[in-house]
């Protein structure tokens, strides 16, 4: 497990520092993403935009997970208050 997960981050690694310079690398927020925007498949314009989904799949599932514990923790502590009442206010934070 963490001997497959070591080696895939030394490879993006070094495949990013091998595709831009040190500067670059520090300027870069995601460097493999950019990476990604210089290979073209004949069925889709850019790579990018095929990863870039589920990056933010991933996010929105976290973001979800984290607002039901939160909604379900909050209807515990304050048991009077309907579960509707705070749902908005924990959304918009």
């Amino acid at each position: 497990g963490h001997a497959l997960i070591t080696a895939t981050n030394f490879l993006t690694i070094v495949i990013a520092f091998g595709f831009f310079s040190f500067e670059e690398v520090k300027i870069l927020q995601f460097p493999l993403i950019h990476t990604l925007e210089y290979i073209e498949m004949p069925f889709i314009n850019r790579v990018e935009n095929l990863v870039f989904p589920f990056f933010l799949f991933s996010n929105l599932v976290t973001t979800v997970m984290f607002a039901f514990a939160a909604r379900s923790a909050l209807g515990r502590m304050l048991p009077r208050v309907d579960a509707k009442g705070f749902a908005l206010p924990l959304t918009a934070a």
